[in-house]
């Protein structure tokens, strides 16, 4: 299916960002869906997100990504959950929890032992203050 066709299960804050713009940089892909700037790169190298060289560069080229390069995306990751979720096959427009990852679940007793708070400076050598010189009268 070409990618124009994913556009429709795109959320509406992800066209509003494109709205009257060409493209995307990646830092401003990974801030419109909310993800952390190496898991897009990430996506990238796994060929999950399709990019266009902004630019000449050849040592550090410029990538770009159009609406539809993040309909790619969306509709791929949008699969992955449903896959990992099991109710793959359900029809287009079904919000799925997208699974973030690198996160874990908090262990019961995370939450449960207070914190006691840091009494003063971690290194006391950097609060002294320092004496002025003063040039002998």
């Amino acid at each position: 299916m070409p990618a124009e066709a994913y556009i429709d299960d795109i959320p509406q804050e992800i066209r509003e960002a494109f709205r009257g713009k060409l493209f995307l940089t990646t830092p401003a892909v990974a801030k419109v869906l909310g993800l952390n700037i190496g898991t897009v790169r990430e996506h990238i190298r796994e060929g999950n997100l399709p990019w266009r060289q902004k630019g000449t560069g050849k040592v550090a080229p410029k990538l770009a990504h159009t609406l539809s390069d993040v309909a790619v995306l969306w509709r791929h990751m949008t699969e992955a959950s449903a896959r990992a979720l099991g109710v793959a096959g359900s029809p287009p427009g079904t919000v799925v929890p997208l699974p973030l990852p690198g996160r874990r679940p908090p262990a019961d007793d995370e939450f449960s032992t207070p914190r006691t708070p840091r009494r003063g400076p971690r290194n006391p050598k950097k609060t002294r203050r320092r004496r002025s010189i003063r040039a002998p009268d």
